[in-house]
């Protein structure tokens, strides 16, 4: 078990690689928008950051260690609960962040060692990414008309 996710170009957020498998959304919107992936043995948190609506989106994932999940499944009937812990997940911990096209899928993603530096995941991902082919910002604008 890795403690990065594997994300393949090209694959839905949601499913972000051949050997990954949804295996609970938690939020649905047109799309799965939170929930949890399987893949090499872990169990990945998945949620969409920016983008909700748009063809273009921010995704970050998150490895969840078995306690963490038992109390995710805990307080999943309590939205303020729910919402406490997913924020503390996505900023305590390493996290793959990547950004998706409808219909084209995954385009691009990067590594945040210490999200917990930054003032929001938005924030940390454009840093993220400055050291890559893509613009965070220039391409969520771009995808949003």
């Amino acid at each position: 078990m890795a403690d990065q996710i594997s994300l393949q170009p090209g694959f839905p957020p949601w499913q972000p690689a051949a050997v990954a498998q949804l295996a609970k959304t938690n939020n649905f919107y047109d799309m799965p928008l939170l929930g949890l992936i399987r893949q090499a043995g872990g169990l990945y948190l998945f949620m969409c950051v920016e983008g909700h609506t748009g063809p273009g989106n921010l995704w970050a994932y998150v490895l969840v260690q078995e306690d963490e999940r038992s109390s995710l499944h805990r307080v999943s009937q309590y939205p303020e609960e729910f919402d406490s812990m997913v924020r503390t997940l996505v900023t305590d911990s390493p996290l793959v962040v990547a950004v998706a096209r409808e219909g084209h899928g995954i385009a691009s993603s990067a590594l945040i060692e210490e999200p917990a530096r930054y003032r929001s995941l938005l924030e940390a991902a454009i840093d993220a990414f400055r050291s890559t082919e893509i613009d965070l910002e220039r391409f969520l604008a771009a995808t949003a008309d």
